[in-house]
């Protein structure tokens, strides 16, 4: 069953893949164990079709409020790749009430708790970054582990639970071009110079934005406590020879 809120909102996450003049976007519906199915993907042009697609699919997006220091943020469940086009990345995010995330070569970030996570501690941005702020409004941004999550996805892709079901679902019309996209990225052996030691990593194989998606799904499900929040181990540190 799809997961809820206290306040009855389904655990649904919009993520968004940024592109020069258009971006790709995938909604999943999460379960309390781990389960999550796709609800839908689109390619989409403007930041208000993102928006739409968010209400269309029942996101949370855009619910601002003020803390009592009038400063103005919000709650959502729309995660947006702010790697590309930052400065106007922050910007579409603080005018439509979206969240901002950025991948980064860590396997771990340590928080207040003590408690290394895939993530960081959230950081409020202002949009204009140094410029007088026409918004009043800021963007919460998290960096996040990239290839942990990456793991982490490939891991629930193969996982089935104890009835013998996948834990990780998309429907069966969900398109070629989805599908192409799922596999444009895999882990592979890197040999070092002596040709006997190698590392796993991930290497891009062809377009991958519907798997970059994904794997800010996989971030947004652990911040929510749905998947596990602790670190994975990372194959990519790991040396190795046959």
């Amino acid at each position: 069953d799809e997961a809820k809120d206290a306040e009855g909102r389904p655990y649904r996450f919009l993520a968004v893949d940024v592109q020069r003049d258009h971006f790709w976007a995938v909604v999943r519906s999460w379960s309390r164990d781990g389960r999550s199915r796709l609800v839908d993907r689109a390619r989409l042009l403007t930041p208000h079709e993102v928006e739409a697609f968010a209400v269309h699919n029942n996101v949370l997006v855009g619910k601002f409020f003020a803390d009592h220091q009038n400063v103005v943020t919000c709650d959502a469940r729309v995660f947006v790749d702010s790697k590309y086009n930052t400065s106007n990345v922050f910007r579409i995010c603080a005018e439509h009430g979206f969240h901002a995330v950025n991948s980064q070569q860590r396997k771990h970030f340590k928080h207040h708790d003590g408690v290394w996570r895939m993530w960081d501690e959230p950081r409020y941005v202002d949009p204009m970054l140094r410029e007088p702020s026409a918004y009043k409004r800021l963007v919460l941004k998290w960096y996040f582990a990239g290839d942990v999550a990456k793991d982490r996805l490939e891991v629930l892709r193969s996982q089935v639970g104890s009835d013998g079901l996948p834990m990780w679902t998309a429907a069966m019309d969900h398109g070629h071009e989805y599908a192409r996209q799922m596999n444009g990225e895999a882990k592979v052996k890197v040999f070092k110079a002596d040709g006997v030691t190698y590392s796993h990593q991930w290497k891009k194989l062809d377009e991958n934005h519907y798997f970059d998606c994904e794997v800010i799904q996989i971030l947004a499900a652990s911040m929510a406590g749905l998947i596990g929040d602790d670190v994975l181990p990372s194959g990519n540190a790991d040396e190795k020879s046959d």
